[in-house]
């Protein structure tokens, strides 16, 4: 590379005199001769600092018409500490300034135009690989020694590294005495000739901090940074300014309008980001439209509007007090909520429907009215009034919680739970704060409690209750919470004496999530009552409450059924049919394929380890998913659900199985595996929880995991390799032991790891269908059944 002759090899502070009004003409440099123009000046922000690290130096160089800026690997040459390196020249006043970047993006490297008063006080437009390619405006001020400095606007460009240009960068500046008023444009270009705004506004607003001065020079800089701290070299092909300059214009926007639930959302296109807009409505095309929002986003939702009626809508811009031309009018029905069908009222004790409150949008909640006919009423005062959202989770109306003091106390009330209990809360949070509680009844902390909140800090479920000695028992879950995702969670929890232990079934929009044993609470009036806090020092709730149901008795699974239809109609939240509830191959069909090939469901990922598993397992008939082309993979299996694939798989062999001998009193005759759990007591294959009880809710382990799967092998005439399994965390005490070994020697399971099968964690649905796809191929190959 030819040597760059500046008479200046290291870093400088370069002076140039002021910019004057007024362009000579316009300039282009194509660094096309052995030495730059006249008036470039090089600068080493690197060098400056570390004069006597000459090593890690910025050189400058020119070959084939083009400018390289180059830097070795190992030093941050990063505009941030100001330590980028450049080549700058007069900065002429309002006008178009561009570069053409050939050089590729190897990542964790940034190039762009520099426009400065003074070394430590410029605006810098840029685009920065860092695995992906983005774009930034940053904003440095040096001000009596300090360096105030930010990243004011950015964007993305859908583009990753590596990747090979060409780059092309172009910023209009429209220049003014009052530097608030100064607006800039940036555009972005891979051809130079389909450009793309990725930023634009006034960056300047005032004020020391933010005021970049009369600027003096413009031009190139290159940059890496952290964490691999590249070698880089930038080369640029041309440099390019002509006062050929044209504001943004001041065109009608083109909008789309969107129908949602019982509202509206309009976009349009966005020109500077300093403007603001003038949205209007109307319900005829020809009007009159009045005037509805000044949004400064170009983004509006309407939801003061009413599903199924026709609305018109136009917006303009508004630009520095004058309004544009208006906009091609835009036609929106919004959707009109279905009608819910009905949840059932025996033994309701508390309905909160946010859509009872009759308050305007971003009022705030003194009064959330109960309808379940007891007068149950929750309320608010001062600072702890939360903030009614008219169109909130699914569109409805909620009740939003700042986290921060908001709450609703209920009144004294709440005494007896020994026929079991039932609540459903739909609730979307927006942060996750530590041990948040949705609601919580009892007399304070550790006091004839039944909460249901957050677990911790993890994102699963706790639900929680107390003894008469007021002992603690809680469920928690597996992650059930994702901020800004709304869902039903419920808790059916048996009947029972107080103090005796029963199972309590906790759901996410009707699928389990956890199970276990809690206390039946006291028969004890409990006053100090919560929605959104707890009598703990963590527990506020940050985020939206549209409905909670309460109910003194356990509702059975056909009204548990209804209770899920009803809120996931009205919400429009997803909810699973019965898992798996059709039955698979009938008897004497004999035994069907299992063709891994074909596509299992849409949300099962082709990279996960059971992909064959669930395809096979649907393929035999022994699962329909969950709903809508959904296997729901990561969901954990109840023993209700978990009868129903035994059974089945067993129906793939054999053809006797007693479907009518039912001996357990905790299975509903409505469940869709009433059948089933018949003919796997029948079989041996279970024996339930107790002589007369099954737990059809409870989660299923993988220690019980290995128990059924041996159990089945062994009824289908198998022989059982009991010998040690290499797994150092199964006791030689656990009534599964045996079985474990079994399936270890069957090849139905490796573990969790090298020397771990994690007995006592929950099955997930993709493992199950991991032991059963096994079981059913050990099965044909080797067994006795065929």
């Amino acid at each position: 590379m030819p040597a760059l002759v500046l008479g200046l090899l290291a870093a400088t502070v370069v002076t140039v005199d002021a910019a004057q009004p007024g362009w000579v003409a316009d300039y282009r440099d194509d660094f096309d001769g052995p030495l730059l123009d006249a008036g470039w000046t090089i600068r080493d922000g690197y060098a400056d600092q570390f004069p006597a690290d000459t090593a890690n130096h910025a050189s400058f160089g020119l070959d084939d018409g083009r400018l390289t800026i180059s830097f070795p690997a190992g030093a941050e040459h990063n505009q941030w500490w100001l330590r980028q390196a450049e080549v700058l020249r007069s900065y002429e006043g309002s006008g178009v300034y561009q570069i053409k970047v050939d050089s590729a993006f190897a990542g964790s490297q940034q190039f762009g135009l520099s426009f400065e008063s003074s070394p430590g006080t410029f605006l810098q437009f840029m685009l920065y690989a860092d695995g992906e390619i983005r774009g930034y405006v940053e904003r440095f001020v040096l001000n009596g020694g300090v360096i105030d400095k930010a990243t004011v606007d950015g964007f993305g460009t859908g583009l990753f590294v590596p990747r090979d240009g060409p780059y092309y960068i172009r910023v209009s500046v429209d220049d003014d005495p009052d530097r608030s008023n100064r607006s800039w444009v940036f555009d972005w270009s891979t051809d130079g000739a389909n450009w793309v705004t990725g930023a634009s506004g006034i960056y300047e607003t005032g004020g020391t901090a933010t005021d970049v001065g009369d600027l003096q020079t413009v031009g190139v800089f290159a940059g890496n940074q952290p964490p691999d701290l590249r070698a880089y070299s930038a080369s640029i092909d041309y440099f390019y300014a002509t006062d050929d300059y044209e504001p943004a214009p001041l065109d009608p926007p083109v909008v789309a309008a969107t129908n949602q639930t019982n509202r509206v959302e309009l976009t349009w296109n966005e020109v500077l980001v300093s403007d603001t807009y003038s949205v209007r409505r109307a319900t005829s095309p020809g009007g009159p439209y009045a005037l509805i929002a000044r949004p400064s986003a170009a983004t509006y939702a309407d939801v003061n509007v009413t599903g199924a009626t026709t609305y018109y809508y136009t917006v303009a811009v508004d630009r520095n007090g004058t309004e544009g031309p208006v906009s091609s009018p835009v036609l929106a029905v919004p959707i009109a909520p279905p009608t819910p069908p009905a949840a059932p009222l025996d033994g309701l004790v508390l309905a909160l429907d946010a859509g009872n409150l009759t308050l305007s949008d971003g009022a705030l909640v003194d009064l959330w009215p109960d309808a379940s006919g007891g007068a149950v009423d929750a309320s608010a005062s001062g600072s702890a009034r939360p903030t009614f959202v008219a169109a909130g989770i699914g569109g409805r109306a909620s009740v939003r919680f700042d986290g921060v003091d908001d709450f609703l106390r209920l009144p004294e009330g709440f005494e007896d739970f020994t026929d079991g209990m039932s609540l459903y809360v739909v609730a979307e949070p927006t942060v996750l704060q530590s041990g948040f509680k949705l609601l919580a009844l009892g007399n304070g902390q550790s006091l004839q409690n039944i909460v249901l909140g957050r677990s911790g800090d993890t994102d699963g479920v706790q639900y929680f209750a107390t003894s008469t000695t007021n002992v603690g028992s809680s469920v928690d879950t597996a992650a059930a919470f994702v901020t800004g995702q709304a869902s039903i969670l419920s808790v059916d929890q048996g009947g029972g004496p107080v103090d005796t232990m029963v199972v309590a079934d906790v759901a996410r929009d009707g699928v389990p999530i956890g199970s276990g044993e809690v206390f039946v609470p006291q028969i004890q009036s409990r006053d100090l009552n919560y929605v959104g806090r707890s009598y703990w020092f963590e527990g506020w709730f940050e985020g939206e409450i549209a409905e909670v149901l309460l109910y003194d008795r356990a509702l059975s699974s056909a009204e548990r059924g209804e209770v899920l239809d009803y809120l996931a109609a009205k919400y429009q939240l997803s909810r699973p049919t019965d898992p798996d509830s059709p039955q698979g191959p009938g008897p004497g069909g004999g035994p069907p394929g299992c063709d891994p090939s074909s596509p299992p469901f849409a949300d099962v990922d082709p990279s996960s380890f059971a992909f064959a598993d669930i395809a096979c397992i649907r393929d035999l008939g022994l699962t329909t998913g969950t709903g809508d082309n959904t296997f729901s993979p990561a969901g954990l299996v109840t023993r209700e659900q978990m009868s129903a694939f035994l059974a089945r798989l067993w129906r793939t062999q054999r053809v006797d199985c007693d479907e009518t001998s039912m001996v357990f009193v905790d299975v509903e005759p409505s469940s869709f595996a009433y059948g089933d759990i018949s003919c796997i007591y029948g079989l041996g294959i279970t024996t339930g929880v107790g002589p007369t009880t099954f737990a059809p809710g409870g989660l299923v382990t993988r220690e019980q995991m290995a128990a059924f799967v041996a159990r089945t092998w062994r009824r289908l005439g198998g022989e059982c390799d009991t010998s040690h399994p290499p797994f150092t965390d199964v006791d030689p005490d656990s009534f599964a032991h045996e079985d474990i070994s079994c399936i270890y020697n069957l090849g139905i399971t490796t573990g969790t790891g090298a020397n771990t099968y994690s007995p006592a964690d929950p099955v997930t649905r993709e493992q199950m269908a991991s032991f059963l796809a096994r079981l059913w191929r050990r099965a044909v190959a080797t067994g006795p059944s065929i």
